[in-house]
């Protein structure tokens, strides 16, 4: 019997017709609040189809493509409600996979609407067609006390061109395809057990029991062959079959739902059992879903006794009514989600959504946004609702979004009684350069710029260059220490001003992020040539790298540190002091955090500098050099 009353209490099925689609839903949403796990377990990102009910785009581990999922058909019998998922794999168009894919699917992968059409597959039936590898089905017993769940595919999908593919244009002898030869040849079941893997991993986890059943079933199949003139035909094979992999949970005799006969069921290498008792079956030994359930989310440790930073960091994003705050947001979310890292919005006031939220206590509401992503509407005070939010979802960031009409001055004292919690990083303002005359009108407007390390100055565009210098001008008679970014549509890379992850190596950094993030852990030492220091400038954006591999004088690096000219705006490293004690060092526009450094597994001693054309100022050498002695 599975745990379903402990997990979700009331009644499973209360209409047949979206039952199943809504119980995948519930375990993919499940899973999205436990980061680590959902990341052990192979999930990459989960997104729902925005103009569709019940199909999802999936990005998994090991596959560089996307998957889609989407839900077909219902059958009820007279003891199971039982739901078909058709599965699709979208390959990356530069993956080799294309070329095992149809000259079809193949061509669609070139287009330039090929992105735009995967978001969406739902809406062009041609794209499941073309990119379908398999069935997924998930079934109920009426008593919901039993799960199965299963995959059917072809352990080959084979599709033959009988009179070949000609290139365009070309004379009657010129072959894409020869006559008689594969137009497809798709290892359909190997790509559709890569999410099943997922999923059902998912689901023993959600449901935290291991599977009681499985069966596997390889029976003969078939390929398929088409003529020019539209005839088809499906021919027997023998290089082809049709597999079906089974997992029970719960106390069912589930070969009465395999739909095969009892003969099937003896013919050796065809079909193996395999029921709780026995030793696992070999083709699966490894398979997360005999364990996802006893994967631990470190919640249970102290993660800083074993060198693991664990307070996540905390991002304020402010700016007046219609700003462009959202847009900023939007850009950072969805630059966190490529990097694989979970992220949770306080909002402040949240106004009219159309979010259905869950309600988790009175101090705040969650809504999950995408894939990674989760997002809070504060009611109460700040330290409850982010101690739940921590607690119950362990972010890697906590981004805090103000309304449009609150005044920032005085956060910062606010998160300070928070640090054992968090890592308060910076305070970011967009403003409104189309509307900056509302920074003299209100109050607010002028005390968020004052407040701010960080200030995007959106809309550029609707302004001209002398309006331009006017505003930055005056931003910065207002605020003389915070970098200001020009921006249209609140875009900025946030690689550039958020990034710099220095508890990993060099080389994990720059496979993890673009050109203008990894700028940050890239570099040479500072006894080279001091050009062959500077990576990517961008926007007028530039970094620089000092290896400081001797301890450092704490006292005289501090003074450094609080004399940072204006144009550096971001500094992050470990360095060792006396008598080589590991230090972090974080600075943002004027206000630095030192604290202890604990990870053996982190050796390299250095200090990264960004900030405004570092490559053409006199304080970027002054900088460097003053540092540099400190070696």
């Amino acid at each position: 019997m599975t745990k379903f009353k402990e997990i979700k209490p009331g009644k499973i099925v209360e209409n047949v017709a979206t039952a199943i689609p809504e119980l995948v839903q519930y375990f993919l949403s499940r899973i999205q609040f436990v980061p680590n796990t959902r990341f052990s377990i192979g999930w990459r990102g989960i997104k729902p189809c925005e103009r569709f009910e019940n199909g999802w785009t999936f990005k998994v581990a090991g596959f560089k493509g996307v998957y889609g999922l989407c839900f077909d058909n219902y059958s009820q019998s007279t003891d199971w409600l039982n739901g078909t998922f058709g599965m699709s794999y979208f390959p990356h168009p530069d993956e080799d996979l294309v070329e095992r894919f149809s000259l079809a699917a193949a061509y669609q992968t070139q287009q330039a609407d090929y992105f735009a059409k995967i978001r969406e597959f739902m809406a062009h039936p041609e794209m499941r067609s073309l990119f379908h590898v398999g069935d997924f089905n998930l079934s109920i017993n009426n008593d919901e006390t039993d799960l199965m769940l299963s995959l059917k595919a072809h352990s080959r999908h084979k599709v033959i061109a009988k009179d070949g593919i000609q290139l365009p244009g070309s004379d009657a002898s010129t072959y894409l395809i020869s006559p008689g030869c594969n137009d497809q040849n798709l290892p359909s079941f190997v790509i559709a057990y890569g999410l099943f893997k997922v999923l059902a991993s998912t689901i023993t986890f959600s449901l935290q029991q291991a599977p009681d059943f499985l069966c596997r079933n390889k029976s003969r199949g078939n390929h398929y062959a088409y003529a020019y003139n539209g005839d088809s035909e499906t021919l027997p094979s023998v290089s082809v079959n049709d597999v079906s992999l089974y997992l029970g949970y719960g106390n069912t005799d589930f070969t009465q739902q395999t739909e095969m006969k009892p003969a099937e069921l003896t013919k050796k290498n065809q079909t193996e059992l395999w029921k709780t008792g026995d030793p696992l079956p070999k083709f699966c030994q490894q398979a997360l879903w005999w364990i996802a359930h006893q994967i631990d989310d470190l919640r249970a440790y102290d993660k800083r006794l074993i060198g693991i930073e664990d307070r996540p960091q905390l991002l304020v994003i402010s700016g007046f009514l219609g700003a462009g705050k959202t847009s900023l947001l939007q850009h950072f979310l969805e630059h966190q989600v490529q990097r694989d890292r979970f992220v949770a919005v306080l909002q402040n006031e949240f106004g009219e959504t159309g979010l259905d939220g869950k309600l988790l206590n009175d101090s705040y509401s969650v809504t999950e946004l995408n894939e990674g992503t989760v997002c809070c509407t504060l009611s109460g005070e700040l330290r409850p609702a982010i101690n739940n939010i921590i607690n119950r979802f362990q972010p890697d960031m906590i981004v805090l979004e103000t309304s449009g009409a609150t005044n920032p001055i005085g956060l910062r004292d606010d998160f300070m009684p928070l640090s054992e919690m968090v890592r308060f990083d910076s305070i970011t303002t967009v403003v409104d350069a189309s509307n900056y005359h509302a920074v003299d009108k209100y109050e607010v407007a002028a005390d968020q710029i004052s407040a701010a390390d960080l200030i995007v100055l959106n809309k550029t565009d609707r302004i001209d260059a002398e309006k331009l210098n006017e505003i930055t001008k005056d931003i910065r008679a207002r605020n003389p220490f915070a970098s200001i970014h020009p921006t249209t549509q609140g875009y900025i890379n946030p690689g550039l001003i958020y990034d710099l992850d220095v508890t990993r190596s060099d080389k994990e950094n720059t496979e993890h992020t673009d050109d203008s993030a990894a700028v940050a852990l890239e570099s040479k030492t500072l006894e080279n040539t001091p050009s062959q220091n500077h990576k990517h400038s961008h926007d007028g954006i530039s970094s620089v790298k000092i290896d400081l591999e001797q301890p450092v004088n704490i006292d005289a690096f501090i003074k450094i540190v609080e004399a940072m000219p204006p144009s550096v705006f971001r500094l992050k490293g470990i360095v060792n002091i006396g008598l080589g004690q590991a230090v972090l060092v974080q600075y943002v526009c004027g206000h630095y955090d030192i604290s202890n450094f604990q990870n053996p597994n982190v050796t390299d001693r250095f200090i990264v500098i960004i900030g405004h054309e570092l490559s053409s100022t006199s304080q970027k050498f002054e900088a460097l050099n003053l540092l540099a002695e400190l070696t």
